[in-house]
C-alpha cells in the first residue's frame, strides 16, 4: 500500500495533505485497483475525501471489483461522504454508472449496495438526486437485494417510492419469487406481505377443489381457499399463491380460471389487464341492475379502476367455455372499497 493510501484509510488529513503537496500522485491505484479516494470513503473520512476531490482525484474510477468510491460510501453506509460525492460536479457519470459494463457479471449500482445493506436514509438521497430506480443487474432491482437480505423498512421505502414490482431478473424471479424461495426467517414473512400487498392485484376464492400430480407446478387448492393472483399466462393459467397465516407459510403455483369466483381487485393500476380500455368519453349502456354471477367457465375477468372518474374499465378474455371465443370490454360498472359490484361485459 503506497503511503496515500495508508494516510487516507487512516483518516490522517495532516499526513494526506502533506504527501499531495510532495506530489503524491491522487489517482494512482492499489493492487487492488483502490484510488486514495476510494479507501477514505469506504472508511467515512468526510474530510479527507473532499481534501482528495479538491486535488482533482477523479470519482469515476473503478477498483478490481467493479466499484467507485461511491459505490463504497453507499455499501457501508457513509452518508456524509455519499452526500459529498453526490454534490461532486460528477454526480451524474457516478449515478449512472458511465464506466461500468452493465452485461459484466459483477454490476451493481450504489442503489443496489444501499439498499442490500439497509441504508435507509442513503436510499432517500440516491432517489432524490435523480438515480434510476428500477436499474437491474443480474440479480434484479434494489428491491429484489432488499428482499433478498431481509430488509424490510428499505423494501417498504422502494416500494411507496415507486419501484416496479414485477421486474424479473436474469433468472426469471421477481422480488416476492425470491422471498418464497430463499428466506424463511421473521422478516422474510413481512416482507412477504408487503411484497403480496404490492403485486396481488386479483383476489380469488376456489369453488372446487384442484390439483393435479402430473404437473410440479400446480398449485393445490382446496375449496374455499383464498387465492393471490400474481400472474396470467399466454396457456390461460393463472400463477397464484395462497397464505397460510398459522403456519407462516406459502404455496405458490399454477391454477386454471375456471375453478374460482373473482373477490376484489385491490387498485394499484391494473398491471394484469390484457387488453387496452376505450376511451372514457366513449360511454356504453348503463350496468344491468342485477350483478352478474361470478364466471366460473374457461374464461377470465381483470378489471382497471380509474379513481379520478369513478369509471370501471374491466377487460374481459373470453375463453373456450360455454360463453364463446371473443373479447370485449366493460365500461360504467359501480365500485365500492377498491371492490368492482357491477358491470357489463359486451363482445367486441
Amino acid at each position: 500500500m503506497r503511503p496515500l493510501h495508508y494516510a487516507a484509510w487512516q483518516g490522517g488529513g495532516d499526513s494526506v495533505l502533506l504527501l499531495l503537496r510532495s506530489g503524491a500522485s491522487v489517482n494512482g491505484t492499489s493492487h487492488d485497483g483502490h484510488t486514495p479516494l476510494h479507501l477514505s470513503a469506504q472508511y467515512g473520512h468526510f474530510h479527507v475525501s473532499e481534501m482528495l476531490l479538491q486535488h482533482q482525484s477523479n470519482p469515476c474510477l473503478l477498483n478490481k471489483s467493479k466499484k467507485t468510491p461511491l459505490d463504497l460510501a453507499c455499501e457501508f453506509g457513509r452518508l456524509q461522504v455519499v452526500q459529498l460525492l453526490l454534490s461532486s460536479n460528477m454526480a451524474a457519470g457516478l449515478l449512472e454508472g458511465e464506466k461500468k459494463e452493465q452485461s459484466d457479471s459483477s454490476f451493481t449500482t450504489p442503489l443496489h449496495l444501499a439498499a442490500r445493506n439497509g441504508h435507509k436514509d442513503i436510499i432517500k438521497l440516491l432517489l432524490k438526486s435523480g438515480i434510476d430506480i428500477n436499474k437491474s443487474t443480474r440479480s434484479g432491482t434494489a428491491l429484489h437485494e432488499a428482499a433478498l437480505y431481509g430488509k424490510t423498512e428499505v423494501v417498504r421505502l422502494l416500494l411507496d417510492a415507486g419501484v416496479d414490482v414485477n421486474i424479473r431478473n436474469t433468472y426469471n424471479q421477481t422480488a416476492l419469487d425470491i422471498v418464497n424461495q430463499f428466506t424463511a426467517n421473521t422478516a422474510s414473512r413481512s416482507i412477504k406481505q408487503l411484497l403480496r400487498d404490492a403485486t396481488g392485484v386479483l383476489q380469488v376464492r376456489a369453488l372446487k377443489d384442484y390439483w393435479n400430480i402430473h404437473d410440479p407446478t400446480a398449485l393445490n387448492i382446496r375449496a374455499g381457499d383464498i387465492i393471490t393472483v400474481m400472474e396470467q399466462h399466454a396457456d390461460g393459467r393463472w400463477k397464484g399463491h395462497i397464505h397460510d397465516p398459522q403456519r407462516g407459510t406459502d404455496r405458490v403455483g399454477f391454477f386454471p380460471p375456471s375453478i374460482v369466483e373473482v373477490l376484489s381487485r385491490r387498485i394499484v393500476g391494473g398491471a394484469l389487464c390484457r387488453h387496452s380500455s376505450l376511451p372514457i368519453t366513449q360511454r356504453l349502456p348503463r350496468p344491468l341492475a342485477t350483478p352478474p354471477s361470478p364466471q366460473t367457465d374457461d374464461g377470465y375477468t381483470l378489471y382497471t379502476v380509474r379513481r379520478s372518474a369513478g369509471v370501471v374499465e374491466r377487460a374481459c378474455g373470453l375463453g373456450t367455455g360455454r360463453r364463446g371465443a371473443g373479447t370485449g370490454v366493460v365500461r360504467d360498472g359501480v365500485v365500492r372499497d377498491g371492490v368492482v359490484l357491477d358491470g357489463v361485459c359486451r363482445a367486441a
